[in-house]
């Protein structure tokens, strides 16, 4: 809850200056924590829909966030096509970033993507995707997820 709190408090002080930019990417962001909060579908999506709004084509971190937002309600919802569809795009634009956590975001929400579909071999390869990301970062807590994540679908 302390995660989104600080989200909602950092887009509502954005906003009462007017701005967008990094507006988008917070709003873009907190549609991935409610999706990993449990929230509903329509939350995610509005939250999504709200960051796509507000951010520019060439806004590499607001799109790549709202993109893969999406593709994980799509892939919850059964339609892990549309979910590929969507996180590729999400992939394409995260790959030219040197934000590594957002990399690794995009990657283990590929992995989940392709879980759903049943492909339990890529699903491995993108979460070991994703540990290379959050390891890079020193991101423990990221980390100690993707290899649980491996672990199982290893087994």
């Amino acid at each position: 809850m302390h995660a989104r709190r600080l989200y909602q408090d950092s887009i509502s002080a954005l906003e009462r200056l007017g701005e967008t930019g990094e507006r988008s990417t917070l709003i873009g962001f907190l549609a991935l924590v409610a999706f990993e909060m449990g929230d509903s579908s329509d939350v995610v999506n509005a939250l999504a829909h709200e960051a796509r709004l507000l951010s520019s084509a060439d806004d590499t971190l607001s799109q790549a966030a709202w993109r893969t937002a999406v593709a994980l309600v799509a892939a919850r919802e059964g339609d892990p096509a549309r979910g590929e569809a969507l996180i590729a795009e999400a992939a394409e634009q995260a790959k030219n970033t040197d934000f590594v956590y957002l990399r690794g975001v995009v990657a283990r929400a590929a992995a989940a993507i392709a879980e759903a579909r049943g492909d339990r071999t890529l699903a491995l390869a993108r979460q070991s995707e994703a540990l290379a990301f959050f390891e890079a970062k020193h991101d423990v807590p990221d980390s100690d997820r993707a290899r649980a994540a491996i672990a199982r679908l290893s087994s």
